[in-house]
């Protein structure tokens, strides 16, 4: 028998995009019993009304999340209203690919977590899309050389793992709640299953001062990571790694010039490790680069 699934999507102004995205949930090829829920966190614009609409297509509950607004927070607010023995996790700003609920089905008997592909060149422009590393291109990423994690964007959870090692983080604050869910289950023995074939097409911020913000985020997001769990990681000399970090930036500085795709990959660095400095000073644990 197919695994129950609910996919939550955790919103916020999102009224431009996430009929995009609904449009595509409404052509899932799995054959068991699922459901969506829209998880509303405190949008201005016709985002709930948007995704309601789709009541006559979907089965798909829209919710309020109001007291707090993060991801992190807007999705564990999902997963209390989800019903699915499965959780899966999309943003409403990206498309998914008809084949996503199949692939995390076949999949989630053997793993309790698993993580899919974020195929980020589709909804992107080339200068866009280049400002970036591809986060899925190989396989999951890995944090601090020792953890796989999976992108919160594409992502699938057993609602029994969050009976036994709890919800996201939300006192992360700027990013990494991904990461960290990641790093819990693993140090309790759970491993994270990569799932090719669940496809999300991923759409960037398209603004380099936006993207820029977003880095600096991501940077402050990392310290807090460390902080949290530097007993379990093994860091080189965090001198020497400072050391570099910054010698990247200078190495780097002609590509100002050099047009907007060079420009905006030099800002994304200096962003990235700004964000990490910044927290670095204010929480006193250094993780630089």
């Amino acid at each position: 028998m197919s695994i129950s699934i609910s996919i939550v999507i955790a919103a916020r102004n999102a009224a431009s995009t996430i009929g995009a995205q609904l449009d595509a949930i409404c052509h899932q090829e799995y054959d068991g019993p699922w459901d969506v829920v829209v998880v509303d966190n405190g949008s201005t614009d016709s985002t709930a009304e948007i995704a309601q609409s789709y009541a006559d297509r979907l089965s798909i509950t829209v919710i309020a999340a109001q007291d707090g607004y993060s991801v992190m927070y807007a999705r564990n607010v999902g997963i209390v209203a989800s019903t699915g023995d499965l959780v899966v996790f999309v943003d409403g700003d990206d498309v998914v690919e008809a084949g996503l609920l199949a692939a995390f089905g076949r999949e989630a008997e053997e793993f309790g977590i698993l993580g899919g592909h974020v195929e980020e060149s589709e909804l992107n422009d080339p200068v866009t899309y280049s400002w970036r590393y591809p986060v899925t291109a190989r396989g999951l990423p890995t944090a601090f050389g020792r953890f796989t994690w999976f992108v919160g964007a594409n992502c699938a959870v057993r609602r029994d793992v969050f009976d036994r090692i709890g919800l996201f983080d939300e006192e992360l604050r700027y990013s990494g709640e991904d990461v960290e869910f990641s790093i819990r289950a693993q140090l309790v023995g759970l491993e994270i299953g990569w799932v090719p074939d669940a496809i999300v097409h991923y759409r960037h911020r398209t603004s380099m001062k936006a993207m820029a913000r977003q880095q600096y985020s991501y940077g402050r997001g990392v310290v807090r990571l460390y902080e949290k769990y530097r007993l379990e990681v093994t860091v080189e000399n965090r001198a020497v790694q400072t050391a570099r970090a910054f010698a990247r930036i200078v190495y780097r500085l002609p590509n100002v010039a050099r047009g907007r795709t060079r420009r905006g990959q030099w800002v994304r660095l200096v962003s990235g490790v700004g964000g990490q400095l910044a927290e670095s000073l204010a929480r006193r644990v250094w993780y630089v680069g």
